[in-house]
């Protein structure tokens, strides 16, 4: 079985310590980041089978860096210095800042050469000397100190994220709107940090619905955290179906190209009380969105089948019959691949047909 400690080990030597370093940054940082670290530890393993070697880990270095610089400011922050002068070095300014690393730290020194230092900066290696030959040393440093400084910066980074962000998320605990919001704020900018928050939300039954709206929480998507972030919504959706309805509407979750995303937001549908202002709307929005979902047998489709079932008995019948015709046309076309399973959906037609016609004969 390939589990995380035995992938990176698989096909070439790793040391301990290395091989922590990616077991930690893919479950704190990401496994993007972590998937640089492997390569880059290839690499230099195989240095050997490489003229260029320096140039590869280098661009894979300063990959891994800027992951970092983004996971550990929070959207608003890592915007502000998009397309700036010098935007890195200000990503990593306003990390000292934020987290109080000291002048004089071992670690922040080494963060500032990555940073500032053309003899040590990764962006510099990246890309060829002129017309010389490709590089075989990192200013005075062998390639294996060089990149032993950068884990022993990693370690570090890896240190900031345990021992900040786990504290902040007890705050969202807080009445004080002015607490949750600070807490908030402190988030890191990364997916893994983001499932973290909500997957404690939900353990928790935490209702924090508007102000995490307020702060742009469901803004993005099309991340890993999606589908988190929609079980939170149908977990509420009773509760805060007003402000559920307009994050569904007015963000673009319902472009996910996530099939579970789509039957996330069908949950919530039919979590939401029928007399909701703009529920019309909504139910439209999500049946369009899940239109690309319904060319095979999909999770989405036994979801839909739901939702008409729900609607029907929620005198909502013109929508359950638009839908249920959608699903019909589907079963009728001829162009549909050999793997669509007929059967399957005339089992579902026998369940949602006699909801379905009681209604409309009503």
């Amino acid at each position: 079985m390939n589990t995380p400690s035995n992938i990176i080990s698989e096909h070439y030597r790793i040391s301990p310590k290395r091989a922590d370093i990616y077991l930690e940054i893919r479950k704190y940082v990401g496994e993007g980041a972590a998937d640089y670290f492997h390569d880059a530890c290839y690499v230099l393993e195989k240095k050997e089978n490489y003229r260029a070697h320096i140039h590869i880990i280098a661009h894979l270095l300063r990959e891994i860096d800027s992951f970092v610089c983004e996971t550990l400011l929070t959207k608003e922050v890592v915007e502000s210095f998009r397309g700036a002068k010098n935007d890195h070095r200000k990503k990593v300014e306003a990390i000292f800042e934020k987290y109080s690393i000291k002048h004089g730290n071992y670690v922040k020194d080494i963060w500032l050469n990555f940073a500032t230092d053309d003899s040590y900066k990764p962006v510099e290696y990246a890309h060829r000397n002129d017309l010389k030959p490709a590089r075989q040393r990192i200013g005075d440093l062998d390639i294996e100190d060089w990149f032993d400084q950068f884990c022993d910066l990693l370690e570090f980074i890896i240190e900031i994220i345990k021992n900040n962000f786990f504290k902040f998320v007890q705050n969202i605990h807080s009445s004080d709107s002015t607490i949750v919001e600070q807490c908030l704020s402190s988030i890191p900018n990364g997916s893994e940090q983001e499932t973290y928050l909500f997957n404690y939300l939900i353990d928790n039954k935490i209702n924090k619905v508007d102000i995490l709206n307020k702060k742009g929480f469901f803004d993005y998507w099309n991340t890993n955290s999606d589908i988190i972030r929609t079980s939170y919504l149908i977990i509420f959706a009773n509760s805060s179906a007003s402000a559920i309805v307009g994050i569904i509407l007015d963000k673009n979750v319902c472009e996910s190209e996530n099939a579970w995303v789509q039957c996330n937001l069908i949950e919530a549908v039919k979590a939401i009380p029928i007399t909701t202002a703009r529920i019309d709307a909504l139910i439209q929005k999500v049946i369009d969105s899940s239109d690309n979902f319904i060319s095979e047998y999909s999770p989405v489709v036994q979801k839909q089948a739901e939702l008409i079932k729900h609607l029907a008995k929620n005198n909502k019948a013109d929508f359950a019959f638009a839908l249920a015709m959608k699903l019909f046309d589907l079963v009728k076309d001829e162009k549909l691949s050999p793997e669509f399973d007929h059967y399957l959906y005339g089992e579902m037609f026998k369940k949602i047909v006699p909801a379905l016609s009681l209604k409309l004969r009503a």
